[in-house]
């Protein structure tokens, strides 16, 4: 798939969230659970969804949208909640995602949303964040909940050590349902998709100062893949 240049005059919303994470003010503390914010979106260009269905694989019927295409959608009021963090917002990662679907939610309708930061827990050299939105419709208030994991890496101690925990893995039961190669383009498209510009997924000379070989692709970008594949 080409790089859909055309898609990012739908991500204004996006881009200036972003930008606000990046250059944005900062507080001493952030107070946990923070205030839930709600916005009322209009429904997605019909385009945009087609190309994202395109992409990713999506079977989904025309009449849906991918609920996995949330972060397109929910990205600016999660900035938002985040508004104000003492943390360095420029390195935050993306540690995943956990989303319950109890509706579809239909491509021509407005969308509901609510985001909150729901949590923020500090250990030696990182600071984990969980925030949570949920999209709805006046009939299915709470069609799909989402709760993101997000980490930003801290100075640690002096004196501190690098533990890292490891978790045996019973991998003779597992089977592949599908496989995806991203490609070298593959983060430049979803950084158009969906308006993530995070320039370490498109930026070659970043993700090598980064010590990548190439630019890694969105995890929620492999989180839609894998929801399509899962459909």
């Amino acid at each position: 798939m080409s790089i859909p240049l055309w898609a990012l005059r739908h991500q204004g919303a996006n881009i200036r969230a972003i930008l606000k994470i990046v250059f944005g003010g900062a507080s001493e503390t952030l107070d946990t659970p923070g205030p839930v914010l709600n916005e009322v979106i209009a429904p997605r260009h019909s385009d945009l969804i087609r190309a994202f269905k395109t992409w990713c694989n999506d079977p989904s019927p025309d009449e849906i949208i991918p609920d996995h295409f949330f972060p397109q959608w929910a990205f600016p009021l999660l900035g938002q909640a985040l508004n104000g963090s003492p943390y360095p917002m420029r390195k935050v990662l993306n540690q995943g995602f956990a989303m319950t679907r109890h509706h579809a939610l239909p491509a021509t309708e407005p969308l509901n949303l609510s985001a909150q930061l729901v949590s923020v827990e500090e250990t030696p050299g990182k600071a984990r964040l969980s925030t949570r939105a949920i999209t709805g419709t006046s009939s299915h208030p709470e069609a799909v909940v989402c709760d993101i994991f997000s980490v930003v890496p801290l100075p640690k101690p002096k004196g501190s050590k690098s533990q890292r925990s490891e978790r045996p893995e019973d991998t003779k039961a597992w089977r592949s349902v599908d496989q995806y190669r991203a490609g070298r383009l593959g983060g430049a498209v979803y950084c158009c998709l969906s308006g993530d510009i995070n320039p370490l997924h498109w930026f070659p000379p970043l993700a090598w100062a980064a010590g990548m070989k190439n630019p890694i692709l969105h995890g929620f970008a492999a989180g839609s893949l894998v929801t399509a594949s899962l459909d």
